[in-house]
């Protein structure tokens, strides 16, 4: 009896832990985080240090990115204003017309399907998520909270060309970010 006893506790066990395993992510589309970001286009490697703020709620994303050589970009999109800034050292300005509609970050993850464990760069486990389409692929490795993302990558096909982005999150912190990060710098005044 004690026997039937352990295994069905070791079935039931393994049953929660699929369940907490596959439950589908809840990645917000709102969230800072600090990355290390490696492209792939040709031939050509570029790795990068940054940060991103993602304001779903009131439609406007950042992007800062720290250069090899010292330098800083930051992109800037106001979906509402229809408007993107480039700024180059916050000296440099560039603006244009950007009239896409904003798409949440993680929107993609929805139509994912659960495909195995993952680990993060701490060796803690995950989720990965997955979604293949004919000329688009994404996945993401997905903390056991279902919330916090350990890395992503998406590749893209396009005229028998392959450029991948893999994105390191470092840190994670789900919500709205303060307006503060959505000004616009001064050098585009």
């Amino acid at each position: 009896l004690e026997l039937i006893l352990l295994y069905m506790f070791k079935f039931c066990l393994y049953l929660a832990v699929l369940a907490v395993a596959y439950a589908q992510s809840n990645l917000s589309n709102n969230f800072m985080a600090k990355i290390n970001v490696t492209s792939h286009f040709d031939n050509h490697y570029i790795n990068d240090v940054g940060q991103i703020w993602e304001d779903y709620k009131d439609h406007r994303n950042r992007f800062d990115q720290q250069l090899k050589d010292g330098h800083e970009i930051e992109i800037l999109q106001l979906f509402d204003n229809k408007t993107a800034y480039m700024v180059w050292d916050n000296k440099k300005c560039e603006h244009k017309p950007d009239d896409r509609k904003m798409e949440g970050f993680w929107d993609w993850v929805a139509d994912a399907k659960a495909s195995g464990p993952c680990w993060g760069s701490t060796s803690a486990a995950g989720t990965l998520y997955k979604r293949v389409d004919k000329d688009f692929d994404a996945q993401v490795c997905v903390a056991a909270d279902n919330t916090t993302p350990y890395w992503s990558d998406f590749g893209v096909d396009k005229d028998n060309r392959r450029a991948n982005r893999n994105i390191t999150f470092t840190s994670y912190t789900p919500g709205v970010p303060a307006a503060s990060n959505f000004a616009v710098p001064s050098c585009c005044n």
